[in-house]
Order: structure tokens, then C-alpha cells, then sequence
């Protein structure tokens, strides 16, 4: 998935992800805080190759991080409950703008198959 994506966007895979992860930890009052944030400053112009690669899966390892936790958290019966009771409608408006956002990044790389709505 790193190689067919641009660096911007890989950015935002990995802006989402946490995002998602940190969303879910904050409302699930997980204790232990797992994610933590991880900032590119180099402009990928200046890269190598080999460089830009390995930044590339920084970043997609980052940002899958987040999902994973999120995942992992509203998994277990115990924190989707304190997910769902503790959020308030803009959190939930917020996790869900989130979500169909990454969902889009996964449709636009060609990793996850465009999904038709049926009206």
C-alpha cells in the first residue's frame, strides 16, 4: 500500500489512524495509552529511495497502529460499552467523519474495493 500511495496522503493515513486510536482510548478510559504521535518534518523531495520507502512504512505502520488499537479496544465488551456511553453525539459525528475518511484513503489506493450504497 506504501509504494501506490503520495507522501501527503500517507500523512493522512497516519493523521487518521491515530486519530482514530486516540479517539477510542480518550472515551473507552483505556489506562494504558499505547499510541503514541510520531511527526515527519523532512521534505520527501530530499529523500532517497531507500529513505522514502522506509519513511513510507513509518507511516503506514503508524497509522495501522491506530486502528489496530481502536480495533483492538472496542473489541472487548467492557470498553465498547464505556465507548458508547461516554461518547456524545459530536464525538460520535467526529469518530465517524474519521472513519469514512480513512475509508476513502483505502478506496482511493485501491487496497479496499469501492463500496456501491444502495438507496
Amino acid at each position: 500500500m506504501a509504494t501506490q500511495l503520495a507522501v501527503r496522503t500517507m500523512e493522512d493515513f497516519k493523521d487518521l489512524g491515530l486519530s482514530i486510536g486516540h479517539m477510542v482510548e480518550r472515551q473507552c478510559e483505556a489506562r494504558t495509552i499505547l499510541l503514541a504521535s510520531l511527526n515527519f518534518s523532512t521534505d520527501a523531495r530530499e529523500l532517497s529511495r531507500a529513505d522514502l520507502n522506509a519513511m513510507m512504512a513509518d507511516l503506514l505502520g503508524v497509522g495501522w497502529s491506530g486502528l489496530k488499537r481502536a480495533h483492538q479496544l472496542l473489541g472487548k465488551a467492557q470498553y465498547k460499552a464505556y465507548f458508547c456511553q461516554s461518547s456524545t453525539p459530536l464525538d460520535m459525528e467526529l469518530f465517524k467523519k474519521a472513519c469514512f475518511d480513512m475509508v476513502a484513503i483505502l478506496e482511493d489506493s485501491g487496497v479496499m474495493a469501492a463500496n456501491k450504497q444502495i438507496r
